[in-house]
């Protein structure tokens, strides 16, 4: 022992393990004055294997309560870091974007060709700096739960066409909007549901040099899944096992083709699961990525969300032409 201490006991078991005291048992005198016998022993010996098996556990359990909330500020520490930075970055880019759209409009004069090429790559550069800035401050809002959802009916047909208008093009890879007029509306935020599209189909197009990017939708319960499909490069198996993790791509390294934070994927699964559905992908390299999730088609499947009490009122009186009983 590392202190020496008197002990008035007929027996001390030493607690053990991996060659470590964890402790001792103190077992005082019979009533009888007689001594233990060795049937007495076996059990103080299988009781000091078990006391010092649970010691042990207790202490590793603490050790890892510990480390788990010093992960948990250090974690909350980097996203209030990357918050405030972003935040901080949004202003001078705001600045620098429409300070060169003005110059550009000729507010200061005529430019020559040359001045409006440097112009034009400081305003690009610039929209794609924000870009990115906006989706790390998405995660963060996601990855704090600070998120508050505006839960209202979206009509899936009319928000893809709205979102194609947008989407960049390519000559040889044509989109295809292979949703009905009548598909069921969907409960949700329209604003994030649209960012969803957005990030899933910006990628298909990215990834897809020549062929077809088409969106589907099929009803499962009381969810509507919705497919986005590429004929592009596909991703492989160990890619995919990460794909949603967060600054990942389906090329990645200094030498990567394709421009990106990797965040879409992460920041649109979060959003999916935030509205109570779920996403996933089936794809093979070189036979395109089928990428799928699921929204729901109540407002009650929401988990969390704030409905409006016009939603729940109005739900049986709008079955009908939109509504989704008719449907199938």
């Amino acid at each position: 022992l590392k202190y020496s201490v008197q002990f008035h006991a007929e027996a001390i078991i030493p607690l053990v393990i991996g060659g470590r005291l964890m402790g001792i048992i103190n077992v005082g005198c019979r009533k009888d004055g007689l001594g233990f016998d060795y049937r007495v022993l076996e059990i103080f010996d299988l009781m000091s294997v078990q006391f010092a098996i649970a010691i042990n556990n207790a202490n590793l359990y603490e050790g890892l309560a510990r480390q788990n909330i010093k992960l948990r500020e250090l974690d909350d520490l980097r996203r209030q870091i990357l918050a405030n930075v972003t935040h901080e970055l949004k202003t001078p880019l705001n600045s620098i974007i429409g300070l060169s759209e003005i110059i550009l409009e000729g507010a200061d004069g005529k430019l020559s060709p040359e001045q409006e090429e440097h112009i034009k790559m400081i305003y690009s550069s610039g929209k794609r700096l924000l870009d990115t800035v906006n989706t790390l401050l998405d995660l963060s809002k996601l990855e704090a739960n600070r998120l508050a959802l505006d839960v209202k009916r979206v009509s899936i047909k009319k928000m893809l066409d709205e979102i194609e208008t947008k989407l960049p093009k390519k000559d040889e890879v044509s989109i295809e909007i292979r949703v009905k007029e009548d598909a069921p509306p969907v409960y949700g935020d329209e604003r994030w549901i649209s960012k969803v599209f957005g990030n899933l189909l910006g990628n298909a197009i990215k990834y897809t040099p020549k062929g077809v990017v088409y969106v589907d939708c099929d009803r499962m319960g009381d969810m509507i899944k919705i497919g986005v499909h590429d004929t592009g490069i596909g991703i492989d198996k160990n890619t995919q096992k990460a794909i949603f993790a967060g600054f990942r791509q389906g090329s990645s390294g200094v030498g990567r083709e394709h421009e990106g934070t990797g965040l879409g994927l992460a920041i649109s699964k979060k959003i999916v699961e935030l509205h109570g559905g779920r996403m996933w992908l089936n794809s093979e390299p070189g036979k395109g990525s089928h990428f799928f999730f699921t929204l729901p088609l109540k407002p009650d499947s929401i988990p969390f969300a704030e409905i409006p009490t016009h939603l729940d009122s109005n739900k049986d009186s709008n079955k009908g032409a939109s509504g989704s009983n008719m449907y199938s």
